[in-house]
This record gives structure tokens, C-alpha cells and sequence, in this order.
């Protein structure tokens, strides 16, 4: 195995078993308790990475590439958002793990980490429309993807070290170019659409924000020494002009000014947060806290926590129904056979959660 797969082994691994409820605490109220039965946990197979869903198709996409070592590919699910029972698949030939819907064309692309590829899903139909494969001679891992909201571009990261984003050409998906130096690991990602600017997290404690009209890397923010902190996802706020980045070696999220690029706060939350999505309609901040096993819904005026969600082991990824505000959580089994809570035939599983 070469060294940029045992990175993205790496990194996978970190995304790995729950089970699920709403806390419920001495005084909680009818309110609370009230969602507190609104819990649903559904154990959909080996190997849940990312999730989707879309509004326009009220479907819940799920990517599930089974066993990690066999040689076989995978299935995105198609879940219905109400009970998570399984309307359908779509079978894919290489294990998929990250996922971002156009929703506007009813395209779901999806990243292969450990196949270097990514293919485009045309979810009218439920098959493949192409494949793309994402090659260096170091053989970077793609991870993230992002859309550019034109709909003209794709962004994803490559980890390695140092990494790299692609360009991906939506019409005639192919690469337009190759972002390089985004540094070691770099697993987080998100696109300003006002500056147009890429903004990257990595495993240097280093947020770097590059222009993505032309590739140049506009600015490199270090938090803390080079190896402190792993800003491992991003999200941005159009509405305050911020953007979140969650340090999954510590038990808080950075905010960001999206214009000075400067840190204006420090959000905590659980151990460990891994995902950060947020809730507009609700204005809120949506965090799953890998080393808690819990996730935890922040206000973002004043950023204080108004619920938690405990969900266990190892909590992963987000999604959320703007409608109602109905959570999506992705929980995973661990996958160190060192650890106690191992099992070689316990499922992953989705939690849906009704927090008001």
C-alpha cells in the first residue's frame, strides 16, 4: 500500500460506530421529550460514509462501499426520508465514499477515495453517467467535493502531502487543472461564492485560501503550531460572512471572517468534531463530535448549544432537510480491530433525528 493510501486509510478510519437518542435530563419538558421519541436509528450495512438529501426529490442518499478490504464496489442507497426504509440502489463498481448533489440537474457525483476516481450518478435514470479518473504520480485520494454554485466547476481534494484540489469541468467532465501545495492532508473544503475563493483545511493547523479563477493560493492561516489542530471540514456562512472549520483534534470549531480571512471566534463543542453543516432557515450550526459520539445543534447568534444528539461511538456525517429541520446522521462501526467495541458483522447505521 502506498504511503497517500495509508493517509486516506487514515482518514477513513477516522469516520467509523453509534447508536442513538436524544438526550433526555432531569426537567427536559414536554418539548424535549417529545423529541426525544422522535428518534429513528436504521442500520443500513458495512461501510456508511457520506450522505445527501435532496429536497425536490424527498430521497435520502447514502454511500455504502461494504467490507474496507474486499475487492467488490459499493451502492448509494436510496432512503426514504420519513422511516429510512430503502426505496432502491444503485450499484456502483468501485466503493464509494463522498458525496455532493446538483440538485438543480439531478446529478449526484460521487468520490471513490481508494480507486483515485469519481463518477456522475443521473439520479432520474439511477445509473452512471461517467467516470472520472483523478490520477497524480502520488497518487492523491480524492475526499471531498464541492460544486461551484454556477454549476460549471466541481472542486475536490486530494489528500497526500502536500495535497492537491482538482478542477473538474462539469460539461465535459474531465480535469481543467490541478491545484498543488494545499499541504498535508488536506481534507476540508468549501467555496465562497462572493470571493470566489476556495478556502482548504488541513492537517498543519493551516487554512489556505485560493483564488479559484486562476489556482494562486491567496493566503495560508496557521492556527496554532503546524501540527496542533486538523481543520477537517468547512462550511461557510453567507448570511454573517463567516465560514466554520472543525478541529477534529480539539473540541471546537473556528470561525473565520470570510472577507479578512482573520479568526473571530472559537466555537466549542464535543471532542473531536468532525462534520459542520449549517441549517439556514433555523440559522443554526449542525456538528457531529467524533470523540463524544454525540452531535451538537448551535445557535449561531451567540453560538450557544440548544440541543445535543447522542449517537454513540463514532458519529460521521450530516445532512438536513431545510423544510423542517429534520437531522440526518451517518454513525459508523469501528474499523480498529484493537478496539473493544469491534465487530466484523455489525452494520452502520442512520439516525434521523426531529429537532425543532
Amino acid at each position: 500500500m502506498d504511503r497517500n493510501s495509508r493517509l486516506s486509510r487514515r482518514l477513513l478510519l477516522q469516520h467509523s460506530a453509534l447508536a442513538a437518542a436524544l438526550l433526555p435530563v432531569a426537567g427536559i419538558g414536554a418539548a424535549r421529550a417529545a423529541e426525544a421519541a422522535a428518534v429513528l436509528r436504521q442500520a443500513v450495512g458495512r461501510g456508511l460514509y457520506e450522505i445527501a438529501y435532496s429536497p425536490s426529490r424527498d430521497t435520502l442518499y447514502a454511500a455504502v462501499m461494504g467490507d474496507f478490504e474486499d475487492k467488490k464496489g459499493g451502492r448509494i442507497l436510496l432512503l426514504d426520508p420519513k422511516d429510512l426504509s430503502q426505496r432502491g440502489a444503485i450499484e456502483m463498481p468501485l466503493k464509494p465514499f463522498s458525496l455532493c448533489l446538483d440538485e438543480a440537474k439531478g446529478v449526484l457525483y460521487v468520490g471513490h477515495t481508494m480507486d483515485q476516481a469519481m463518477s456522475a450518478v443521473d439520479l432520474a435514470k439511477g445509473e452512471i453517467r461517467g467516470t472520472l479518473r483523478l490520477e497524480t504520480p502520488e497518487k492523491h485520494h480524492p475526499r471531498e467535493i464541492r460544486l461551484d454554485p454556477a454549476g460549471d466547476r466541481l472542486f475536490v481534494t486530494g489528500i497526500g502531502d502536500p495535497s492537491v484540489v482538482w478542477v473538474v469541468d462539469v460539461a465535459g467532465f474531465a480535469v481543467r487543472s490541478v491545484i498543488k501545495d494545499t499541504g498535508k492532508w488536506a481534507a476540508g473544503l468549501a467555496y465562497d461564492p462572493v470571493t470566489r475563493h476556495l478556502l482548504v483545511g488541513n492537517y498543519d493547523s493551516e487554512l489556505v485560501v485560493v483564488d479559484s479563477a486562476d489556482g494562486r493560493i491567496v493566503s495560508r492561516q496557521f492556527v496554532g503550531a503546524k501540527d496542533e489542530n486538523f481543520l477537517v471540514n468547512i462550511t461557510v456562512d453567507r448570511k454573517r460572512r463567516l465560514f466554520y472549520a472543525a478541529n477534529s483534534k480539539g473540541s471546537e470549531v473556528f470561525a473565520f471572517n470570510a472577507d479578512t480571512l482573520a479568526l473571530a471566534h472559537r466555537i466549542p463543542c464535543g471532542k473531536e468534531p468532525l462534520a459542520v453543516v449549517i441549517d439556514a432557515p433555523r440559522d443554526r450550526l449542525i456538528v457531529t463530535n467524533r470523540g463524544a459520539g454525540k452531535a451538537s445543534v448551535i445557535a449561531l447568534d451567540g453560538y450557544a448549544t440548544l440541543r445535543t444528539v447522542e449517537m454513540g461511538d463514532l458519529p460521521n456525517s450530516i445532512a438536513v432537510n431545510p423544510a423542517d429541520g429534520t437531522l440526518f446522521l451517518s454513525t459508523k462501526q469501528t474499523l480498529d480491530k484493537k478496539d473493544a467495541t469491534y465487530s466484523d458483522t455489525a452494520p452502520d447505521s442512520i439516525i434521523r433525528a426531529a429537532v425543532a
